[in-house]
């Protein structure tokens, strides 16, 4: 986190109140959705590796970067529970590692994000 910090005082794509927000919405925003889970269901669903990654990739892609690196993952992350569930090798309760669809989304991002968001943009007039 603090080298994606860093470079972006450097960086001609993000400034480094953006690399801030988004380190801060991506840790912020995954830890209360883990505080939130705990309460609800009583055990622990998520790791506090995971906020920390994000924290990370914030830095790194920025507040809109996370908001797509999220979604990436989550579908990704869906897609392979879903095929587990197909092939009946898991359930509803299978735990899967979320950082692992995290790095994938956020690698995605990185290089395809810009043309992503480009394009979903382009369908609403």
């Amino acid at each position: 986190m603090a080298v994606g910090l860093a470079l972006s005082f450097f960086s001609l794509e993000r400034t480094p109140l953006q690399a801030a927000l988004g380190a801060a919405a991506g840790g912020l925003g995954l830890l209360l959705v883990g505080l939130i889970y705990r309460l609800i269901k009583k055990v622990e669903g998520m790791g506090l590796g995971d906020v920390k990654m994000l924290a990370m990739l914030g830095a790194f892609l920025g507040p809109s970067g996370i908001v797509l690196t999220v979604l990436l993952a989550s579908l990704s992350g869906s897609l392979v529970g879903l095929a587990l569930i197909a092939r009946g090798r898991g359930g509803l309760a299978t735990r899967l590692p979320f950082g692992v669809f995290l790095a994938g989304g956020g690698v995605a991002t990185y290089f395809f994000g810009a043309f992503l968001l480009e394009h979903y943009r382009s369908l609403w007039p």
